[in-house]
């Protein structure tokens, strides 16, 4: 058969053609005729992908993901809790005047026989240091003894002169004076340690 220039050019085409497509066939089979299909209800791209590869479904969602949930739970629950509840508690009622003896007025306190039955042991005695203008300088609190008479020691003004009021207060209230308690007054300098206050007057 004789064929011309133009006809074995069409021919060599054509043979390219057929097998550039029969080739694209064979790359889409699948052995036994399977094909690659996605499955329902997955997209198409994620057919072959890794299941558990860095953009998994778990990725980032674990339950220590993100921030601690314990951050924040480090902190001391006694924190602020180691301050002494007794601060400030322990303060001497005698301190001033055994810290500074020249305001110290010492001195025995007494009962007048008259009025002995009359005072228990354990009952309340307020004593109280008073200037002449009747300013407050020192306070004590004290117990009748079953055995008298009973030493004290009060603070007052260095140099000056005090009133020494002792009183048995019947209902251990320092801010009541009612009949019943009994009274007694000695006036005394500071320093001193001398003092003899005897309880002998009847509040009416």
């Amino acid at each position: 058969m004789n064929m011309t220039a133009h006809s074995r050019s069409w021919l060599v085409v054509s043979l390219a053609v057929a097998c550039v497509i029969g080739g694209a066939c064979r790359g889409g089979e699948r052995p036994g005729g399977v094909e690659r299909v996605a499955p329902t209800g997955l997209p198409a791209e994620v057919v072959g992908a890794a299941p558990h590869g860095p953009s998994g479904p778990h990725a980032g969602s674990g339950p220590h993901a993100g921030s601690d949930p314990h951050a924040g739970m480090n902190a001391d629950p006694h924190a602020g809790m180691n301050a002494d509840p007794h601060a400030g508690m322990n303060a001497d009622p005698h301190g001033a005047a055994e810290s500074d003896p020249l305001r110290a007025i010492a001195g025995m306190l007494t009962i007048a026989p008259a009025h002995l039955a009359a005072v228990k042991p354990g009952d309340t005695i307020f004593l109280a240091a008073r200037a002449a203008d009747g300013s407050l300088l020192g306070v004590e609190i004290l117990s009748a003894p079953a055995t008298w008479p009973l030493a004290f020691t009060i603070s007052a003004r260095a140099g000056a002169r005090a009133t020494i009021t002792a009183r048995v207060d019947r209902d251990s209230d320092a801010g009541t004076r009612a009949p019943g308690d009994l009274e007694g007054q000695v006036v005394a300098t500071a320093p001193s340690s001398g003092a003899a206050l005897v309880i002998d007057t009847p509040v009416r």
